[in-house]
């Protein structure tokens, strides 16, 4: 399942828009926040967003990039979660 360049599952392909622009760990954190829940991903995030608390402002703007991509709520991702 893991390869040597790679010491993680392939993410999931609802997951992996995610996992492009917030790495492992921060998708992880960010699953863990918001999975489940529908979230709204803001063109232009503001300080007082929770997804700029949690990601820091840099990759709550990048996840603006790939908005068209996500889905309206955040996966889960309960089985590939547990395989990381």
């Amino acid at each position: 399942m893991t390869t040597p360049d790679r010491p993680y599952p392939k993410p999931t392909a609802q997951v992996e828009p995610y996992f492009e622009v917030l790495g492992l760990d921060d998708t992880l954190r960010f699953i863990e926040e918001f999975g489940g829940t529908e979230i709204y991903i803001a063109r232009n995030p503001r300080t007082r967003s929770s997804v700029v608390a949690l990601l820091g402002f840099d990759k709550a703007n990048a996840l603006t990039s790939i908005s068209h991509r996500l889905q309206p709520r955040v996966p889960l991702a309960k089985k590939w979660r547990a395989r990381v």
